[in-house]
């Protein structure tokens, strides 16, 4: 569970009213990365899972862990220490075909069990803009679509086509849409940035879709215990593992060119509708 730095104090929301807007500062942002791995993309050297950390001013971050549970506590902790705007952070599995380890995905939408969530269209044209106007750009554009979120890891190749055919989404994760819940929940704004960790032709190999742990751990024992007897799964490994630096690369490039806000200056507090702050559509 994620608690918030010592001596914090909630930092008030300030009333939203169309006509007031303008002179609204920025809202705190709350980041949520699943991974330690994931949150180093964020040039932090040493995160600390299942706690509030203020890396930068009017920044805040937990590492939650895998899944919508952790999560949700994350978003929890997050808005209790006064974040107005979540950040889903992290990797995804594509499920389109055509993504590659590292494409840079800036979904128009998540989808949950239930509902459908739209990001906060400023939040994300801000973001956009900032990537597309470095000087040193990143190598194509990002993916816009819809991100799926998932209650268990996809491993199987066909599994992965299958959800995205379905639902006509781009990409999966296991954390976005229960953070976008808590964000309309809240009034707050949201938006998700994920870099594709795996492509959707590839089946992840048994050993290491079952020896990762709640807390985003790679149990090394659990993974030598599961290739042992299936000498195939062994070259998958590196593979895997030069993704997944791929994906992090991209992330802490993102990082350097938007800055440790990523856009989030200069567009106002949270808002009160769809409009605003990421609205939900069914």
């Amino acid at each position: 569970m994620c608690r918030p730095p010592e001596g914090a104090a909630p930092i008030p929301l300030l009333p939203t009213a169309a006509s007031d807007r303008a002179s609204i500062p920025p809202p705190v942002l709350g980041i949520v990365a699943a991974l330690p791995a994931e949150a180093r993309a964020l040039h932090i050297r040493r995160p600390v899972f299942g706690e509030v950390l203020a890396p930068a001013p009017g920044v805040l971050l937990c590492v939650s862990g895998v899944g919508a549970e952790h999560a949700a506590r994350a978003a929890d902790r997050l808005l209790a220490a006064g974040a107005g705007a979540l950040l889903s952070w992290g990797s995804a599995g594509a499920l389109a075909p055509d993504l590659r380890p590292g494409d840079l995905l800036l979904p128009d939408r998540v989808r949950g069990a239930e509902e459908v969530f739209d990001v906060d269209p400023q939040w994300r044209r801000a973001l956009w803009r900032a990537l597309d106007r470095a000087s040193d750009p990143l190598g194509g554009d990002p993916l816009g679509g819809t991100l799926m979120q998932s209650a268990q890891v996809l491993a199987d190749a066909a599994a992965k086509r299958e959800l995205g055919v379905r639902y006509g989404a781009q990409a999966v994760d296991m954390e976005s849409a229960t953070l976008a819940a808590a964000a309309r929940g809240a009034g707050a704004r949201f938006l998700v940035v994920r870099a594709v960790a795996d492509p959707a032709a590839w089946t992840l190999p048994a050993a290491v879709a079952g020896a990762v742990d709640a807390r985003g751990r790679v149990r090394a024992a659990r993974v030598l215990r599961g290739v042992a007897f299936r000498p195939r799964q062994w070259a998958a490994l590196p593979r895997l593992g030069r993704a997944f630096a791929a994906a992090r690369a991209t992330l802490a490039r993102v990082t350097a060119i938007a800055g440790p806000r990523f856009g989030l200056d200069g567009i106002g507090g949270p808002g009160t509708g769809p409009e605003d702050a990421g609205g939900g559509s069914g």
